[in-house]
This record gives C-alpha cells, structure tokens and sequence, in this order.
C-alpha cells in the first residue's frame, strides 16, 4: 500500500476501483430487495448476495457486519435521492428559464411527485431499512 508520499501503483487503483465496483453492485441488490419487500420483511444477506450475483462472503469483505451494510445502504439510498432533485432541480431550470419564483421547495415538490409515481419516497425507504438485513433466512429472533 502506497504511503502518503509515494503514488499508489496501477494494481492498487485498480483493485480500489474493483472494490467500488461491487460496493455499489451490492448496495444496488439491497436497495431493489428492499423496494420489492413488505414493509418489515427481512432481507437475508444471502438474497442480497444473489440478487448481486456474488457467494455471500463477498459482501462480507465489503462490509464489516449487517449493521455496516445498513448503514452503507442508507448513504446509498440518500445519495440516489439527492441525485434525483438534482435532476429535478436542473429540469425544472431548463423547463422555466431561471424564473425567480422557483427554488428549493418546487425542485423538492418535483422530485418527489416524481419518485413517489415510481417508488418509495426517500423517508419510506429509510424507514424500510432499520433492522431489515439479516444473516438466516428466516424471521429475526431475538
């Protein structure tokens, strides 16, 4: 590994790269797992590993524990959010030509009306994840 005064070698950004990659492919199986769920359905690892196309113990090395792939999915699904207003917010600028009435609020209203005809609102998502990743396949026991 490459210290702070020596470059990293084209091995190393590459393998950070690969790593990326199926940080954001497992991140992406657990959000549609969740999407596709009943509300308070767990979500086995195992189904999250599948989904992704990967043995379960891949997403294990990416994530420490469930609770760290919970909080990752939750980062995921905020950040797949403000994407969405910022998409939002730039089509609502080309569509009224920088009017001064808009702002903030109407790019909101128009993600959101957006995104609810599609899939859950940002806040049912949250709300969907506390708790739902699980190791078995069964029902949590406690």
């Amino acid at each position: 590994m490459a210290t702070a005064h020596e470059p990293e070698s084209g091995y190393e950004l590459r393998w950070r790269a690969h790593n990326s990659q199926r940080r954001d492919l497992i991140l992406r199986a657990a959000a549609e797992l969740v999407e596709e769920s009943e509300p308070g359905a767990p979500i086995p690892v195992r189904r999250i590993a599948e989904r992704a196309g990967l043995v379960k113990s891949v997403v294990y090395r990416q994530f420490k524990s469930k609770d760290d792939l919970a909080r990752g999915l939750r980062g995921f699904v905020v950040d797949q959010f403000a994407a969405e207003l910022e998409a939002a917010e730039a089509l609502t600028a080309a569509r009224t030509s920088g009017r001064a009435s808009d702002g903030p609020v109407a790019v909101a209203t128009v993600a959101t009306r957006r995104t609810r005809s599609t899939r859950p609102i940002v806040g049912d998502r949250l709300r969907l994840l506390g708790g739902r990743i699980t190791a078995g396949t069964g029902p949590r026991r406690r």
